[in-house]
């Protein structure tokens, strides 16, 4: 979590859920109408935590028995929730009620808490996929294609080879870079000063048989593609992009009987989204050396446009850039944004500068900065212990100089006032209130004498802009340079301040 200022001034923090809720939802499973204490249970189960307690209570093995309950949705909300606790002892109710299972959306549910099993649930669920004929009703056809998705995926993770290593690039591809929106002209200065030319794309940038290794050399850009056929369109149906992208699978992740994948669709609304990515399975299914896994994959197979569908394939392996990423908190920042706003500022900065992030989280942003240009101190501070080990172990994996401080930002005293000031400031919609925000604000900016050389800056990214600025005015700084970006499902602004106005925002 984003901190740095004390948790009287609004910070929101996770609180453990209380054990009397727990033991609330645990015995409405036992009631008359367990459905939705169910649901709720599979949600908490993502907590090692609540598993581990729910494992434990002696009445466990009694949810075992729903899985035969008259209601649909009861026997449905049962094999999610034994899905999420899985213990090996559940595997026979649970091939015993696939077995069984007369209702069709319940199917799903069932075959992906078996394949919680791996291996062992293979020989059934292999069994299962060969004897079991599909309903060739036109209106099963959606619970069919959700059947037919939830066998993959369970028979991908009994398979037990895990996912095939990246092997590298050793021809040059037409690649796609996507961007965070607003950081479009950042990404261009930074390839016109690597001597990299990109194309503007409906998409991003695009780059025609590109020296992909040479791409990844740029920090400002959020993820590189591969289109499944060469060129910045496809016409071709999905089953025929794929064929010709073999040889590329063959490259990057070397002979293999079959690859794994996971399908990503971006296009269109929620809604369309489902309807494409079923229509997308269905077609992809006759290939034989792809198999879909969305929890084990050796690259991912996404969707960026509808009409018509644009495939491009993802090598997760690939971008080494942010490998230094070993632990977040919530709220980080994506490294790219961050890099984005390091570049950003780069008119501002120079060279060995002491740089200070009053909350830094992880420490994403000073890494960046530190990956920028030398600099001759890297200090963070936050109030939060959690986040101060998660950069303290990125600093580490990075091979980076910094002293990261567990320390409240608005009592934090240097012995000596920093050059560079950057912080991804609470939000007050993810993190912290509008109101401790609003006096955090202005307790950063009263120190900020304390903080910052007289011709130092302070880049600062948030959504409440009105009110930095109004606490930066307050104590004698105007912004010289803004910008606004969308990111995470947000519009925030980057705004760079100094103790006089520089030469206007752009």
């Amino acid at each position: 979590m984003k901190a740095g200022r004390p948790a009287a001034q609004g910070r929101r923090t996770r609180t453990p859920l209380p054990a009397a809720r727990l033991n609330e939802l645990w015995q409405a499973v036992w009631g008359e109408d367990p459905q939705a204490a169910l649901s709720e249970l599979c949600a908490l189960a993502k907590s090692e935590r609540v598993k581990k307690d729910l494992n434990a209570r002696k009445e466990r093995p009694d949810l075992r028995a729903l899985l035969a309950d008259p209601r649909p949705k009861v026997r449905k909300n049962a094999a999610r929730l034994l899905g999420a606790l899985y213990l090996p002892g559940d595997q026979s109710a649970l091939q015993e009620a696939i077995e069984h299972e007369d209702t069709l959306y319940v199917l799903p549910s069932l075959l992906l808490a078996l394949g919680q099993g791996a291996a062992a649930a293979g020989p059934f669920l292999r069994e299962f996929a060969q004897k079991r004929a599909p309903s060739s009703r036109p209106e099963d056809a959606k619970h069919e294609a959700a059947i037919a998705s939830a066998l993959s995926a369970a028979l991908s993770r009994a398979d037990e080879r895990p996912p095939l290593p990246f092997l590298g690039f050793s021809a040059p591809h037409d690649a796609l870079l996507t961007v965070h929106r607003g950081c479009e002209a950042l990404l261009l200065d930074e390839a016109k000063e690597r001597g990299i030319a990109l194309e503007r794309h409906p998409l991003g940038f695009f780059q025609k048989d590109a020296d992909c290794a040479a791409l990844f050399s740029l920090r400002c850009f959020s993820e590189l593609l591969l289109p499944a056929l060469p060129g910045s369109r496809q016409t071709p149906g999905p089953a025929a992009a794929l064929l010709a992208a073999r040889p590329v699978l063959c490259e990057c992740l070397g002979e293999a009987e079959f690859y794994r994948y996971r399908l990503e669709v971006r296009a269109g609304r929620p809604e369309e989204r489902q309807a494409l990515r079923r229509s997308l399975l269905e077609r992809l299914a006759p290939l034989t050396f792809l198999k879909n896994s969305p929890s084990a994959y050796d690259f991912e197979l996404r969707c960026e446009a509808q009409d018509p569908p644009q495939l491009f394939l993802r090598f997760p392996g690939a971008d080494r850039r942010f490998a230094y990423r070993k632990a977040a908190v919530p709220a980080s920042i994506d490294p790219a944004v961050a890099a984005a706003l390091v570049r950003f500022a780069k008119p501002f900065a120079k060279e060995n500068a002491r740089v200070l992030d009053p909350c830094c989280g992880s420490g994403t942003l000073l890494l960046e900065r530190a990956s920028a240009s030398p600099c001759a101190a890297l200090v963070g501070v936050d109030v939060d212990g959690q986040a101060v080990l998660a950069a303290r172990q990125n600093f580490a994996a990075a091979g980076v100089v910094g002293r990261i401080l567990h320390q409240d930002a608005l009592r934090f005293s240097p012995a000596a006032p920093f050059d560079e000031l950057y912080a991804n400031l609470p939000f007050g919609t993810r993190v912290g209130s509008r109101e401790g925000n609003d006096r955090f604000y202005a307790g950063l900016f009263a120190r900020m004498d304390h903080l910052l050389a007289p011709n130092g800056f302070a880049l600062c990214y948030t959504t409440q802009k009105a009110v930095l600025l109004r606490a930066a005015r307050k104590n004698g700084f105007f912004p010289a340079a803004e910008l606004r970006l969308e990111a995470g499902g947000l519009s925030p602004w980057a705004v760079v301040l100094r103790r006089k106005k520089g030469a206007g925002a752009r």
